[in-house]
């Protein structure tokens, strides 16, 4: 019996409608995806909160430091546990930054122009977070974790 056969006959054993398992298995990188990023959430906003409960630092200079270190673990495991590649890391892990610095861009403009009309910033922080997953996910899996990374990435090998 096939990974994926076992998983299905779990999720029916739990309960689940064939319909229902069935679209979960079809669906569990995106889980997974989404599982892994919400523990990178949970780190960026620990560390995201306890920076600006503890430190003077600006709150841009919090927030580089918080997504950052989420950024890598994210990675990480998405590379190893989601996605299983080991191959071009390095160039994925450049990309990976590219979309993070993307998802970054759009915390920290959120961030700016909640301050500037005195919006409690972790409130702003969180409510920016459903857009980030979004456009990360989007790109990180059409281009970053890809199969093929070099017919989509210039640059080849």
């Amino acid at each position: 019996m096939t990974g994926e056969k076992k998983i299905l006959k779990i999720l029916q054993y739990l309960g689940y409608s064939e319909s229902v398992a069935e679209l979960i298995q079809k669906h569990k990188k995106l889980l997974l995806y989404t599982l892994i990023g919400g523990v990178a959430v949970l780190l960026d906003l620990t560390l995201f909160t306890l920076l600006a409960a503890m430190t003077p630092l600006h709150i841009l200079v919090i927030n580089t430091i918080s997504v950052f270190s989420a950024m890598i673990y994210s990675f990480v495991v998405n590379a190893k546990i989601n996605f299983k590649i080991s191959d071009q890391m390095m160039k994925r892990f450049v990309i990976f930054t590219i979309v993070t610095g993307v998802g970054y861009s759009i915390s920290s403009l959120m961030l700016t122009l909640g301050s500037l009309v005195e919006l409690n910033p972790i409130l702003v922080k969180v409510t920016s977070l459903p857009l980030v997953l979004i456009v990360q996910f989007s790109l990180n899996s059409k281009i970053t974790f890809s199969d093929n990374i070099s017919s989509k990435v210039p640059g080849g090998q």
